[in-house]
């Protein structure tokens, strides 16, 4: 690939990879430290952090697979079968964010409409 002058480094998959596991580290964290913390904010953020991994997947991988593409004149797309299931995984916490949103929002309205009636 020198030859051809195309780059094929990693470091930002790696660099991709290690911010995903920090900011899950994080969300346990402060999950720990708090002890009393709801289960709803704790699962959106986990939630939030699988929603925006196939997304992230994609930019770090798009120069990587361009390049192998302009090198060896093949397609550059992700061929190996973890890329399909992350974007699977991806879309599944994407509609599950979206139930739990829907879900808190109507029980915030419940609670107010006994409150306020």
């Amino acid at each position: 690939m020198t030859l051809a002058n195309e780059p094929l480094v990693a470091d930002g998959v790696v660099i991709w990879a290690a911010i995903g596991m920090v900011l899950a580290a994080v969300v346990l964290v402060v999950t720990i430290v708090r002890r009393r913390s709801a289960v709803g904010p704790v699962v959106a953020a986990y939630l939030v952090l699988l929603v925006f991994a196939a997304p992230g997947h994609i930019f770090v991988a798009f120069g990587p697979g361009m390049s192998i593409a302009d090198t060896f004149m093949i397609s550059g797309g992700d061929h190996a079968p973890w890329g399909v299931v992350l974007y699977l995984v991806s879309a599944a916490a994407l509609l599950a964010l979206i139930v739990l949103i829907i879900r808190a929002a109507r029980a915030a309205a419940a609670t107010r409409g006994r409150i306020g009636g």
